[in-house]
């Protein structure tokens, strides 16, 4: 559909694999959801989150009416994550073209940041 491939995808009731990929604790039961994830780490050099949401947004962009029809067909949830573990206090700003972007994916955005 979208040619994209995951970081991560398995779907319910399939039993986990043996090894681990965080953050996803595997266990010998067989999910109870199925999971598509598009993650940054591996392709973004930054520590920069701007950078990170820049980065799928290039990804699912382009296919975006494709995208929000296939969720809304599949009564799919779906959301927008950006997990972020700073030292120190951090300034995040969006600009509007990405805010407009993330928009026009009509998905919710959780932003998910952790302080040491």
């Amino acid at each position: 559909m979208l040619r994209i491939i995951p970081s991560v995808a398995f779907k319910r009731g399939e039993t986990p694999r043996n090894e681990p990929l965080a953050p996803f604790t595997w266990t010998s039961e067989a999910w109870d959801h199925s999971l598509w994830s598009l993650e940054s780490d591996s392709h973004v050099r930054s520590t920069n989150l701007v950078d990170d949401v820049e980065w799928p947004l290039q990804q699912h962009y382009p296919g975006k009416d494709i995208l929000r029809a296939y969720i809304s067909e599949s009564e799919l949830e779906a959301d927008v994550l950006c997990f972020l573990s700073v030292q120190s206090q951090v300034v995040v700003r969006l600009e509007l073209d990405v805010l407009e972007r993330l928009v026009a994916l009509a998905l919710p955005i959780d932003f998910d940041i952790y302080g040491s």
